[in-house]
């Protein structure tokens, strides 16, 4: 009888060296075909030097590392030079020099499902390897120079003048968490839910660009099956995330020794060992986001005791959105309200809805913006007798307060 076919099992996980010796197979396979290419070259002179140029040039190491520009429990990511396109590329390695098999395959994870998740509000992943040096994995994504909402957030409780003219009007910082919202709506539709929503994983980069970042616990649900072969090619599903655990393991992930997460945008069922965890767990945090970009503070005590945080998330305990800002509308308090609901069952059931209250919103605040406007321009064209200098000094003041309504 034939030997059977040995499968990794949970415990086995992934091992850097598998993707060693598949790199080996890759390299020696294209080391033959230049072989066979040298065989066929032209002969003049300079095309062979320059085929020899391009040769040295691509054989060199691809990326150089720079400074750290993100740094975590479990990953550092390192702005570094792409030698083989010449441009400016985050790349991404663990934070450990030996990961478990666990961090090792969830940083895997991380990069074949964010690589899938084509989406313009969802940051590209370019290429995927193993450091020579290092020996560990990495994945290189699209550099960002921007914020996160976090540093947003800080810049205006701070009266950061650059960042107050960016994001100082609450449309604007709407319009921002709206496109995130696009971007989970479409991971939601190819059943990945984030699990790690808050404003320090939403960046805001130059000429509008806004992106959903740091995958690294996203879960994909429901797990897709293997692959087919056709003719010895594995055919991918489009509609459906596909990764190598799905392929090389029989069943899903081992559970995580603890909750992973921030708990303050965490909600409530992220923290049990088995909690129900679905696309509205995302919309719990996005409620908490929204409430964070919409008073300036987060909606619980970042130094509250666990205990008494989670305690506080089950009863809905948090400091209601008009006592922080009474000036805020009540349509947006309550869409807040309801994303942040304890029970799964009474917040918006898909992020999709979210969506379209927020939408909803933002469209009869710009229409009542307008009438403002036009009463504005009414009233300064009234003169006495109908209206007296003072009375039109006060009616002006008054709509220029409401126009101009910046959280403190």
């Amino acid at each position: 009888m034939p030997p059977k076919k040995k499968l990794l099992t949970p415990d086995a996980a992934f091992c850097t060296t598998d993707l060693t010796s598949l790199l080996d197979v890759v390299a020696r396979a294209r080391r033959e075909h230049i072989g066979v290419s040298e065989a066929n070259a032209p002969r003049n002179p300079q095309d062979l030097m320059t085929l020899g140029r391009i040769r040295e040039w691509f054989c060199r190491d691809r990326y150089v590392l720079g400074e750290v520009i993100a740094e975590g429990g479990m990953a550092r990511i390192y702005r570094a030079a792409d030698l083989h396109m010449c441009r400016t590329v985050a790349l991404k390695l663990p934070a450990e020099p030996r990961p478990s098999p666990l961090n090792l395959t969830r940083f895997l994870l991380e990069a074949q499902i964010t690589a899938q998740l084509e989406h313009p509000n969802i940051i590209p992943v370019h290429d995927i390897g193993v450091d020579p040096l290092l020996g560990l994995p990495f994945f290189t994504m699209e550099y960002v120079a921007g914020l996160t909402l976090r540093e947003v957030v800080v810049g205006l409780r701070q009266h950061d003048p650059e960042i107050r003219r960016l994001y100082g009007s609450l449309g604007e910082r709407l319009n921002v968490i709206l496109k995130a919202i696009d971007a989970v709506q479409f991971a939601h539709s190819l059943h990945v839910v984030h699990r790690d929503l808050k404003p320090a994983n939403i960046m805001v980069g130059t000429h509008g660009r806004v992106y959903v970042i740091d995958w690294g616990i996203a879960i994909n649900r429901p797990r897709p099956r293997p692959a087919p072969c056709d003719g010895g090619r594995l055919q991918f599903d489009e509609s459906r995330i596909s990764t190598f655990w799905d392929a090389a393991h029989p069943g899903p992930l081992p559970q995580d020794p603890m909750f992973l997460g921030s708990p303050v945008h965490m909600a409530p069922e992220q923290f049990m060992d088995h909690g129900e965890v679905d696309e509205r767990t995302d919309v719990y945090s996005l409620g908490c986001t929204l409430y964070e970009l919409v008073t300036l503070h987060p909606p619980f005590d970042p130094t509250m005791p666990l205990a008494n945080l989670l305690a506080a998330k089950r009863k809905g305990d948090f400091l209601p959105v008009w006592r922080r800002l009474p000036a805020v509308h009540g349509d947006l308090a309550r869409i807040i309200h309801k994303c942040m609901e304890p029970s799964c069952g009474r917040r918006y059931q898909s992020v999709r809805q979210l969506q379209a209250a927020v939408k909803a919103f933002t469209h009869a605040s710009m229409t009542s913006r307008r009438k403002l406007q036009a009463l504005r321009h009414q009233v300064l064209a009234m003169a006495p007798p109908s209206l007296s200098a003072a009375a039109q000094d006060v009616l002006l003041r008054q709509v220029d307060a409401i126009l101009k309504i910046r959280p403190h």
